[in-house]
């Protein structure tokens, strides 16, 4: 059982690698009234980007979305995490295992809302003379009409994994 406790913390950390890999996959999708859709990942909804359509066709060459300081505290939440995970093994304190799994299971709760934490690009040329009014309102429609997507659920799914692999080990008592 000791050996579950020292590899359970490492396994939580390899998890939240994992949640932060899986940023690269498509995070959502722009779904349009004729089908169509445009996906976008988890990367440029946290630190700004472009739109990829699904067929393939589209190339933007300028970022549509900009960095989203609310996004950024789920990756930053996981990458908190891993380090607390790794260090409440080398300490072997308790506190640091109930830190981590707290910043892990917040973390899961911001990567679903990737979507709502979304912040345009004012100088794209697609908002080109748009009041912050307009913008806003550009904004809500885009939320009402994504859909979530594998680059964002997946990372949630592995922070919520990680922590309650983390905060397992506190509760398996020590040997004497």
């Amino acid at each position: 059982m000791q050996k579950v406790k020292k590899i359970l913390p490492f396994i939580a950390a390899g998890l939240a690698l994992l949640a932060v890999i899986f940023l690269a996959l498509p995070a959502g999708e722009w779904i349009f009234e004729d089908g169509e859709g445009i996906k976008f990942r988890g990367f440029a909804l946290i630190f700004g980007g472009k739109l990829i359509w699904v067929e393939g066709t589209y190339t933007s060459t300028e970022p549509y979305f900009a960095f989203s300081f609310v996004n950024f505290l789920s990756f930053l939440f996981v990458i908190a995490g891993m380090a607390f995970a790794i260090a409440g093994v080398m300490t072997k304190k308790k506190a640091f295992a109930f830190v981590a799994a707290g910043l892990f299971l917040v973390a899961t709760i911001f990567f679903f809302c990737l979507i709502r934490g979304v912040a345009f690009d004012k100088t794209a040329e697609a908002f080109e003379g748009y009041t912050q009014a307009e913008l806003n309102m550009e904004r809500a429609l885009f939320i009402e009409a994504c859909d979530l997507g594998v680059g964002a659920i997946l990372p949630a799914i592995c922070s919520l994994l990680a922590g309650v692999a983390v905060l397992v080990p506190a509760f398996i008592p020590d040997e004497k």
